[in-house]
């Protein structure tokens, strides 16, 4: 099983819906890329979603990340399915999501775990993401119900950071 990791198109939508659910949150994140505000990438094992991430590229919403990580890019929403987790798929879609971001120039790429996800911190902290010196920081999640509706929910979160090593 090796994973294709690309960036999501509008025509994804379906198949994403059927494979991760979650209609308006990627009818969301998609709107979000035609704008340029972020990207959306996905892994496809047999030409399926498995998995997916996005690439924040919006001032966070967190006054504290605003302020002492002003204009650096966020992952968010790290997803990988049931029965697919621990064969390297969220490593793969991380890399893309840093590949895409070095490309860019960006120098650092930051993100937040919570506080009780101890898979997620020890992956994080194996792709050499440290932890950021302000942590925990209380942040953001949205929710979409099942109408669309956004709400913003509050959570304590460890801030992770990583200095992207720049392409030659």
């Amino acid at each position: 099983m090796d994973p294709t990791i690309r960036q999501a198109r509008d025509e994804d939508l379906p198949t994403l819906i059927d494979r991760l659910g979650q209609r308006f949150y990627f009818t969301e994140r998609l709107r979000r890329q035609r704008q340029d505000r972020g990207r959306l990438f996905i892994a496809l094992v047999d030409g399926r979603p498995a998995g997916d991430i996005y690439v924040s590229l919006e001032p966070a919403d967190e006054p504290e990340l605003r302020l002492h990580l002003r204009a650096v890019p966020l992952l968010q929403h790290l997803e990988v399915r049931d029965g697919l987790r621990n064969r390297g798929i969220g490593t793969r879609l991380i890399t893309a999501a840093e590949t895409f971001l070095k490309g860019l120039d960006f120098k650092q790429v930051a993100l937040g775990v919570a506080l009780d996800n101890h898979d997620a911190i020890r992956l994080y902290q194996q792709l050499d993401y440290r932890e950021w010196i302000h942590s925990p920081t209380t942040t953001f999640r949205e929710h979409f119900d099942s109408d669309g509706n956004v709400s913003r929910q509050q959570e304590q979160c460890r801030i992770f950071v990583k200095q992207l090593p720049q392409i030659e």
